[in-house]
């Protein structure tokens, strides 16, 4: 009886052992890991049970981000440790990531741009190496051209703006030359067809579109018959027939 009972209880012992050595296990292939602002990078972990579901976070998510599949972004530099555990199991395994400032290079593919008073144009930097880190842009005179938070620039008025974009500790400039539309077309108003001599008539002159630069040159095809000034009065001196332009 006491043999089978010490049968029993090796057996018992086994299987607990057996079982221990089931237990899941989760290991990095590495311990510690470098990336720049704004790369990206999938950890790899050794799993014992590819049935195991697994939970991923970030001691410091400013620093650096994980997604639940494991791809860590870095965000600012700094470190921080990111672990993986297994879902309601105190299993876990921890890695050490260093994030340092990008050290690729931004800028623009012009020195400047034209813009039209009231259209917009969105900009967007060349990043090299390619990587996707948060930008802000800034303009230097708002009133003349603004810039949105993604990189959308809008004309007020005519002049110059420099427009600045920033991420990853790097930063690239470019000038907004905000312009006047040219005019297609001009409709003089105020005329008519017939006047006596001695008599006098103001004109003006609209041109299309209105953003258009509204200065314009008058002249006469006669001033025996009719002189304009220069900002289109019109005097009739003559006898005969003038076109105005």
């Amino acid at each position: 009886m006491k043999k089978i009972l010490k049968f029993i209880g090796l057996f018992s012992l086994f299987v607990m052992l057996l079982a221990a050595c089931r237990e899941a296990k989760l290991s990095f292939a590495e311990m510690e890991l470098t990336i720049s602002v704004g790369a990206e990078e999938t950890l790899e972990v050794k799993v014992s049970d590819e049935s195991l579901v697994l939970e991923w976070s970030s001691s410091d998510d400013k620093i650096v981000e994980v997604s639940q599949n494991g791809k860590v972004t870095g965000k600012s530099v700094g470190d921080a440790t990111v672990t993986v555990k297994v879902k309601d199991k105190d299993i876990k395994a921890t890695i050490k990531i260093t994030v340092e400032a990008f050290n690729g290079t931004m800028s623009f593919d012009k020195t400047s741009i034209d813009i039209i008073i009231g259209e917009s144009q969105k900009l967007s930097p060349v990043i090299i190496p390619a990587v996707g880190f948060e930008l802000t842009w800034s303009s230097d005179k708002k009133s003349i051209a603004e810039v949105d938070s993604t990189g959308k620039v809008t004309a007020k008025s005519v002049g110059e703006a420099l427009i600045t974009v920033s991420g990853g500790g790097k930063n690239a400039s470019i000038t907004v030359n905000v312009i006047q539309p040219d005019p297609i077309n001009i409709i003089i108003t105020g005329a008519e067809l017939i006047y006596k001599m001695g008599s006098s008539v103001q004109l003006n002159a609209n041109v299309i579109p209105t953003l258009a630069s509204q200065g314009v040159s008058w002249l006469s095809s006669d001033e025996e018959v009719a002189t304009v000034t220069a900002d289109g009065l019109v005097e009739f001196v003559g006898m005969g027939s003038v076109t105005i332009t």
